[in-house]
Formats: C-alpha cells, structure tokens, sequence
C-alpha cells in the first residue's frame, strides 16, 4: 500500500472511530447522533476550531490524547471553553440563552442555524487579526480542504487555515486558494498597502476596482473577449444611414504606433456601419513603418495623411486636422483603439437626436494586457466632477474631473446619459458647434483638452453626452516608467490642472452646486449632503420635502470633523464655532439656525463665520439685516425650500465665487 493510500486509510479510520464516539456520547439517541454529527463536520471544515489554540489552553485535555473538537463538542463548551481565538462560546451562550437553554454547543448553533439567522458572535479580545479573520470567513473565498494539502506545515502546526495565512502564510506567499496568487497580487499592484493583508485587500477593495485575483490565461481572456464582443453584437441597433447622411470626419493621431493601427483598422468599414465618412491620420513624426501602412491602406479606405516632423500636441495636431476635413461631423480617435461592431452608427444617432447636443462619446473597455490593472472592465461610462483639494495646493479646492469606470461591461444602460463631460478618445462633435467654442485650447498639452471644450459646450448651452451602445476596447495601458520620464509627466500635468483651474473652477464651483440642488446627478455622482449639528437630538423641523428633493442629511456626532462628503453645515448651538472646523471641503457652506437667544450669538465673534441665517422669527430677522447686514431667511412653512431658494440666490449673485 503506498503512502497517498495509507495516509487516506488512516483518516477514513479516525473520521469512523469519530463517529463511533459521536454516537455512544449521543447515548444512542439518533436525533442528537445527526445533530452532533453535522455538527462535527462543519467544524471540520469552518476552519474556526483551532486544535493547536485549544491544547495550550487546555493542558489537561492534552495529556489524555482526547480528540480536541470531540472534546469541546461534549464537554469544553459546558466548562467554559472556546474553540479558538476566533470564537467566543460564552459570549454568544450569554447573548443568545435559548441556546444554552436547549444544551446545543455554541459553535455547532452557529454553523448550523445562527450564521443564516444573521446571529452575531465575538472574537477573542487577544487575536491580533480577528478582523481580518471575519472578513476572509465571510467572503467564502478561502479554500480551507486546498490550503492544508498545499501547505503541509498547516497540519503539522494543527493550526486554523486562516489563522497560518494571515499569521505566516501570506508573508511566505502562500496562497489563501487555487483562484487567488499572493505574491502576483502584491508585485501587480502596487497600491496595496504593506501593512494590509492582500487577500483581505482584494475582498475589501480589488474585487470593486477590478483588480484580478491572479493573472488570466491565454483561454481565459480569448473567452472575455469574445463574451463581451457577442454582448455587444446582440446589443446593437443600427439605423438604416445611406450616402446623404451628414458626413462624418474621422481624426487620428499618431506617433510610432504601427501595432495600435494595424489593430484599429481590422474590419474597419464593417465595425462602422456608417457610409459616409473620410478618415484623417495625423503622423507626429512617427519613425516605423506607420507611413508606409497608411498609404498602402488608402487603397481601400479614404484616408487622408497629414505629415508633421515633430509631435504636435492633442489640440494642436486635432485643430489643423480639422483645417483640410470635408466632414459635417469630426470624430476623434485615438489610436490605440479597437471599435465594436456599430460604434459610430450608435454615435451618430445620439448626436442627431437634438440640435442641443453638442457632444457625444462612447463606452471604452480595458483591454487586457500585463501593464492593465483592470482589464475588462469599463474604463469610460462618462466624467463627473468632485471637490478635492491638495490636488494644487493645500486647501486649493479644485473641482476635479474624474472618469466613471470600474464596473462590469455587461452592465445595462439602455438609454444615452446626459454627462458633465466625455473623454476625448472617442469624442463626437458637429463642425459648426467646434467652430463655434474655438476648437480645443492649444494651451493644453496632452490632458484636459476634452474637459476644456465640454465646459466651453455647456457654457454656449450645449448638452453632452454619453452613448452607451457605442463601444470600444481602449488598449490603455498604465506603464511604470522610469522616474525621469514620470517627473516630465508631472510637471506637464502640473501646467494642465492650473490652466483647468484658473479658466474653470469658479464657474464648475456654481454649476456643480447647483447639479447637487436640483439633484441632476449630471456633474455630480452624488446628492447635496447636509450635516447638522445640533445641541439637542433632533432639530424640531419638518424632513418631508428633503426625500423629494433628493437630498442626504445627518446628525454630525463629532460637529467639529466634518466628512469631506458634507457640502452643508446647519448649527443651532449659539456657542459652535464655525472657524474651529477641521474639513477638507473648502466650500463648505455653514448655516446658522436661530430661534431664540439671538444676543449670545451675535455677541460672538465667531458668528460672521456662517454664510447665512435661517429662522423662524421675524424680530430676528428684521434685527439682523437691518443692523448687521446678515442675509437671513425667514422659514414660513419649510426650511428645505427656504434653504434652496436662499443658495441659489446667493450662486445667482456670485456669493461663492
């Protein structure tokens, strides 16, 4: 008999004398016999019994050689006795009685009932990673019966699976399951903290961002490739265009990307499904054989090349593009990309739609590459805009665009989505609009030019938007490249965001404001966020009006560490200071609520710190704007109204530029 067999002969053996055992201890009663049973073997396979944990507490049942889990089963938990570092039996017998009651082990309830009745139960204090412990049990992901024959020294140590990983294994590389390589998942991103578990990293946050668990095999990303080209094939409506249709021009740059355009031009006229159109090629003075492509490629398509010896910024090298065009229509393209079937059908029904679209742009995928971080997943579903100051300086208050993605490429949204801005990947737009807002701002070198010209489309009363149905694979990749090339990078990056800072931010301050007041979710991903700080538990005011308003509010505990998440402050407290606020939102709008005591507020300095005063006294009021100019708002019936009413007269007014 070889040693595989005898070591499976051994555990047959002792998992029968357990049985045997379970029985005679369940004196014979087969109801109690089956209880104790599942019981057993879902402690077995839990991973929350610690053999090694429950020896050194418990000398006694070390000496007699006793089957620890049998014991605990019969008898540790009647003395008092927990499982493991993991699981404290007293507390939950205390927390629920009509288990002790009813004589069932704490763990076995558990297992068996209390984890589908949502039951909680309580770490040992002492277990340094209990947390972490929690997060990896209930995700389900650890493969406890792969980890202890991958890892001999775990059964040698008679030590809980995800106890050794957190404690020794991932340190050593080890891998929580076959699904999942510890070592890959560190080198791969490097965002991931030294002091966090990576797997605890990967259930809290990678799963969400799209990061893999490991890297996928040639199978693996052939069958996502053709599972989201057959999604979009069966997804698409095209529209029945003929050679009258408006004339679209199709710009692209390029630089040394021979591979990127052999890509792109695949199948290129069939992926249309659009007839009339020319395309433009702008080569920054490319040195392979792009030159050559191109023309033999003109053969068949009609491409018209336009020769530069030095590389011409995006706006730049796009603007004189538009020069030498025939197009009603421009559509710019990188090159780096890879067109579904229908794309700019779908785009060109968007943007005939209404007169007042002045922009279109498409949903972009990741490719799936060794640099991606996130491949296939969305990396463009349109750009909303955020508050985030340091991102200048300290305290600078840049509103910030940042790129919708994340999600799955499957997720469904039928209907095209009005946006704050689009990406200028894959950026539809009328000849006439274009000429109309001066084209892209040459003073950009190759970043926020398309945010520049959204902004100068909303400004003329243009509405931007986001075609779902187009799609592309974007082949973006996010090298890591020497520091040299990374400080050049910043520093041009550096000139973007002030230039976008300086030409725009007082004007996004006003429309992001009052995107988050009517609740248009169209420059904002999320609704106004009223925090109020009170002396009592509750401001003794009608919440009705605020669900329909759409509106986020809550009591600030601590009232002087306000979320950055929190746009609006109410106070009634006549001693808060406003000035005292630690928060990250340098538009933080306070407000002061006064019924009563108006002397002890005015008589503190720190009262001109508020932007303005609501009350429900009309002697206030009266008081306060004829003797201390304080624009005050009497509130009649609700304070909702009356506060949405008062801050879009004061954006109207320019109070918050």
């Amino acid at each position: 008999m070889g040693f595989k067999n005898i070591k499976t002969f051994n555990k047959k053996f002792s998992f029968l004398l357990a049985v045997i055992q379970i029985f005679f201890k369940s004196k014979c009663n087969f109801k109690t016999f089956f209880l104790n049973l599942r019981g057993y073997k879902s402690i077995k396979k839990s991973g929350m019994f610690n053999s090694k944990y429950y020896y050194e507490k418990n000398l006694d049942i070390k000496r007699k050689a006793i089957d620890p889990i049998l014991h605990y089963i019969f008898h540790g938990f009647k003395e008092g006795r927990n499982p493991s570092s993991i699981f404290d039996g007293n507390y939950y017998l205390k927390k629920y009685p009509e288990v002790e009651k009813a004589s069932i082990n704490p763990l076995v309830h558990y297992l068996l009932y209390g984890q589908y009745e949502n039951r909680q139960y309580k770490s040992i204090k002492s277990y340094k990673f209990k947390k972490e412990y929690k997060i990896i049990l209930k995700s389900k992901k650890f493969d406890f019966s792969w980890y202890r024959k991958e890892y001999s020294e775990v059964e040698k140590m008679g030590i809980n699976p995800i106890m050794h990983y957190l404690e020794y294994g991932a340190k050593k590389n080890f891998n929580p399951s076959f699904d999942f390589q510890t070592k890959w998942y560190i080198e791969k991103y490097l965002d991931v903290s030294n002091s966090m578990n990576p797997f605890v990293h990967y259930l809290l946050y990678g799963i969400n961002e799209g990061k893999l668990p490991k890297p996928l095999n040639k199978n693996e990303v052939n069958d996502k490739y053709d599972e989201i080209i057959k999604v979009n094939d069966s997804s698409v409506e095209l529209c029945s265009f003929n050679k009258n249709s408006p004339k679209i021009s199709i710009i692209i740059l390029t630089k040394d990307g021979i591979n990127h355009l052999k890509r792109l031009f695949v199948d290129f006229e069939y992926k249309l499904q659009y007839p009339n159109y020319e395309i433009i090629v702008v080569d920054n003075g490319s040195k392979d054989e792009t030159i050559a492509f191109l023309e033999k490629l003109s053969k068949k398509l009609p491409i018209k090349l336009l020769k530069y010896d030095v590389n011409k910024s995006f706006s730049e090298a796009n603007n004189n593009a538009t020069l030498i065009s025939t197009g009603d229509y421009f559509l710019f393209l990188n090159n780096d990309m890879e067109p579904l079937y229908g794309w700019l059908n779908h785009m060109v029904q968007s943007i005939l739609l209404s007169t007042d679209i002045g922009a279109v742009g498409s949903k972009l995928i990741f490719s799936y590459s060794k640099n991606q971080d996130t491949p296939f997943k969305t990396q463009h579903e349109g750009i909303a805009f955020m508050e985030l100051n340091g991102y200048l300086e300290k305290n600078d208050g840049f509103i910030v665009p940042y790129n919708i993605k994340g999600n799955s490429p499957f997720r469904k949204v039928e209907d095209d989505l009005e946006m704050g801005a689009v990406l200028g990947a894959c950026f539809l737009i009328k000849k006439e609009v274009f000429k109309e807002v001066g084209g892209f701002d040459e003073s950009f070198f190759y970043n926020y030019e398309d945010i520049d010209l959204c902004l100068k489309l909303h400004q003329k009363g243009y509405k931007i938007v986001y075609s779902p149905k187009s799609v592309l694979f974007h082949y973006y990749e996010a090298t890591r490249k020497g520091n040299n090339e990374h400080a050049i990078k910043d520093k041009i990056d550096l000139k973007n965001r002030k230039i976008l800072y300086f030409k725009w931010n007082k004007l996004l301050r006003k429309i992001l404001l009052k995107d988050k007041l009517n609740n248009d979710l169209i420059f904002s991903k999320r609704p106004l966020n009223i925090g109020i700080i009170s002396e009592k538990k509750e401001i003794s005011f009608k919440h009705e009006t605020i669900n329909d308003f759409g509106w986020e509010t809550k009591f600030l505990k601590d009232s002087y560490s306000i979320p950055s998440t929190v746009d609006v402050i109410i106070s009634n407290s006549s001693t808060y200071n406003p000035k005292n606020i630690k928060y990250n939102n340098k538009y933080l709008i306070k407000i002061a609520l006064i019924d009563f005591n108006l002397e002890e507020w005015i008589s503190n300095q720190y009262f001109n710190f508020y932007d303005f005063v609501i009350t429900t006294d009309e002697n206030i009021r009266n008081t306060l704007i004829k003797n201390y100019s304080k624009n005050t708002v009497l509130i009649n019936e609700d304070i909702w109204h009356s506060i949405k009413s008062t801050i879009k007269d004061l954006i109207d007014s320019g109070y918050f530029n």
